[in-house]
């Protein structure tokens, strides 16, 4: 056999009891065998082993049953290949469906008709849909308002779109809403062609009501610091209108018809100014939906530095303002924009303040090409 297997070739041995080649000899001249047959059981990758046959009689070579052999020999390595490669397959999809079965994330598929092809255990803890009620099924999780966006969201994925991290809303089988940050792929047979969409989903409800508390937390911080700021704008013309209602009341008392007409202007421009002042503090303070608009920049940044007037005054904060001439305004949200500016500029009251007891604060609008960034600078810089 060694020879055939060195070889990579059927070989025919006449006599083997007088081959000198062979180890065997004289164990086959003792058992009174002559002719032998050998031929690998073989692919173009491996040799498995090697079939032999061993004759009593002397037999001399014959090409068409040597050839013969050598064909059964290759066909017998090439189902021990296809046999190997399936045990190997069935163990690396076992592998598999273990990983999708003990995944911590909800993996789903659907077909190309938006029916489950796939729902592992965290789906069903996750939605509360059982494997058996959903498979073969359109899949139930789509609210209805959002049920045209899925289906093009699966044309796209069809079409051989990657989606990463995109957030969805889903609902599960007692109606309640959740929030998923989901990533999806088209899904494939072993044909390479597309059969449906997979879908690996991680619920974020409890984390998105955690950073929307964590923001109110931030926005009441804030609004915590700017309270005596609120409290110094409201008391100038508090005490406006309580000196002119003392002297109304004088005029009034008095003989002589009174002329009233300025009291009463500075009674309303101060009533004016604390309505004003109360209403952006009530903004601040009100969760509003984001909503973007065309909007002046600088002006943004004035109120912002408007409703911090008194915190720069008390801490002897000197601003600069460096807004070049007839900017455009640009697309954004202004109530958040100057929620971010009003952050800002406390924390750069605050470190300026706490270091030097003073400071300038420089503000700087620049109009910059899309996709670089602006240069950097100082928010705050101490005074002399």
């Amino acid at each position: 056999p060694g020879r055939a297997w060195g070889s990579n070739e059927p070989l025919w041995i006449s006599d083997i009891s007088t081959d000198s080649n062979c180890p065997r000899a004289p164990l086959a001249a003792k058992t009174g065998l002559h002719a032998a047959i050998e031929a690998p059981i073989m692919t173009e990758k491996r040799i498995y082993g090697i079939i032999e046959f061993l004759d009593l009689k002397i037999r001399d070579p014959d090409t068409l049953a040597l050839k013969m052999l050598g064909d059964i020999g290759l066909k017998v390595g090439l189902y021990l290949e296809r046999k190997e490669t399936e045990e190997l397959l069935q163990a690396a999809n076992a592998q598999l469906a273990e990983i999708v079965r003990s995944a911590p994330v909800a993996i789903t598929a659907v077909d190309n008709e938006n029916k489950v092809l796939t729902w592992n255990p965290t789906a069903e803890h996750l939605f509360g849909w059982t494997e058996a009620e959903v498979l073969g099924k359109p899949i139930p999780t789509i609210p209805e308002d959002k049920y045209d966006e899925h289906v093009t969201t699966l044309q796209q994925v069809l079409a051989g779109k990657i989606i990463t991290r995109c957030e969805v809303q889903r609902k599960n089988k007692n109606g309640k809403m959740l929030l998923l940050s989901c990533s999806k792929s088209p899904l494939q047979d072993s044909h390479h062609r597309q059969i449906g969409m997979l879908c690996i989903g991680v619920d974020i409800t409890e984390h998105k009501l955690l950073e929307a508390q964590a923001k109110r937390m931030d926005r009441l911080a804030t609004l915590g610091q700017l309270l005596s700021g609120i409290a110094h704008e409201l008391k100038n013309p508090l005490f406006i209108i309580t000196g002119r209602l003392h002297l109304l009341k004088e005029k009034l008392q008095s003989q002589i018809a009174p002329d009233i007409s300025d009291d009463v202007r500075s009674i309303i421009q101060a009533a004016e100014r604390m309505t004003k002042t109360v209403e952006q503090f009530l903004q601040l303070a009100k969760p509003i939906a984001p909503t973007k608009i065309q909007a002046p920049m600088e002006q943004i940044v004035q109120r912002a530095l408007n409703f911090l007037a008194n915190e720069l005054i008390k801490n002897q904060i000197t601003v600069i303002r460096d807004f070049p001439p007839n900017l455009p305004q640009i697309l954004t949200d202004p109530h958040q924009i100057e929620g971010v500016l009003l952050n800002l500029i406390l924390n750069a009251i605050q470190a300026m303040a706490s270091a030097h007891g003073r400071g300038t604060l420089t503000i700087t609008i620049a109009l910059v090409p899309s996709g670089s960034a602006p240069d950097s600078g100082t928010l705050g810089s101490p005074g002399p």
